[in-house]
């Protein structure tokens, strides 16, 4: 299983988590229910406090006895209004704190897993040099900004520094997180029926550099129009689904590697005889040099 939350929590999007951290979801920063629980907790103190404050005085003699009874409560009003605005800045600096993070992370090895994992590269849609030593094997999701950011950031020094020169074999595997992206499945079978007719690469890219929140199957329809496909053909093979089991099997792979949010890569060596890759896995959306740190290590052993 996973023991790097906290880089997929500031780094990629995930679900079925109960963290205090921020999390994705259609690019957007949601909070964990425990933190809700204690906000809602924190409005109905403002709630009640309010009432006390607005409640009509009535007109009374002073009671010598009251008097310092009332300095009492008062100092405690106060002293729970400083308490509150505490709670609420420092709720306010760990969200600035996590969001900055997860654009500005530096490289770090405890992104890196201890343990290896073993993936199999049949079936799987590919780039570059297939007799290479090393491949990138990437577990991802066509609706996660993490993943966008990765293929708009990283990738295109990925690619002319280790795949487009044979040094490295690039992996795609699917992995959409469905509960938090309702578009994720339908381009996973996009992209694979526009593979069909030799346009796998150019649809992924497609979806890739454009609004992920409305890639629904009709603007997926109109891509394949744009890329000059046979729309009869891939408009029959997205209704039909034709390829759900293979994003099935990707997805069962990425679960037996414990893989909960996405982006997640492995990079290692190929087993041409087997047909696998066996390495270690990087959690999260981190800057080139993260990669590129593993990527030589791994090229040098």
């Amino acid at each position: 299983m996973i023991k790097h939350m906290d880089d997929i929590a500031q780094k990629g999007c995930m679900s079925n988590f109960d963290i205090p951290y921020i999390i994705c979801k259609n690019g957007a920063g949601i909070l964990s229910q425990s933190f809700m629980k204690r906000k809602k907790e924190e409005e109905t103190f403002i709630e009640i406090e309010n009432i006390i404050e607005e409640k009509p005085r009535k007109e009374y003699r002073p009671n010598p006895f009251l008097i310092p009874l009332s300095i009492i409560v008062a100092g405690a009003i106060v002293a729970g209004a400083i308490l509150y605005n505490g709670r609420a800045a420092n709720i306010a600096n760990a969200t600035s704190l996590a969001a900055a993070t997860a654009t500005t992370a530096t490289p770090t090895q405890a992104a890196v897993s201890t343990q290896t994992y073993t993936v199999s590269l049949a079936d799987a849609n590919t780039q570059g040099n297939a007799n290479a030593k090393v491949a990138f094997i990437e577990f991802s999701d066509y609706q996660c900004p993490y993943c966008q950011q990765l293929f708009q950031s990283t990738l295109p020094s990925l690619h002319q520094n280790y795949f487009d020169n044979g040094k490295v074999f690039h992996v795609f595997k699917d992995f959409p997180l469905t509960s938090i992206h309702p578009n994720a499945m339908v381009g996973a079978l996009g992209a694979r029926c526009a593979g069909e007719q030799g346009k796998y690469w150019e649809m992924h890219d497609k979806l890739y550099t454009t609004d992920q929140s409305t890639n629904d199957a009709t603007k997926i329809e109109q891509y394949a129009s744009d890329l000059g496909l046979n729309t009869s053909q891939f408009n029959d093979c997205l209704t039909n689904a034709k390829y759900q089991n293979d994003v099935n099997t990707d997805m069962d792979q990425g679960n037996k590697l414990g893989v909960q949010g996405t982006p997640t890569i492995l990079i290692g060596k190929i087993d041409h005889k087997k047909n696998t890759v066996t390495g270690h896995v990087i959690f999260g959306a981190y800057p080139y040099s993260t990669f590129q740190q593993e990527l030589d290590k791994v090229l040098k052993s």
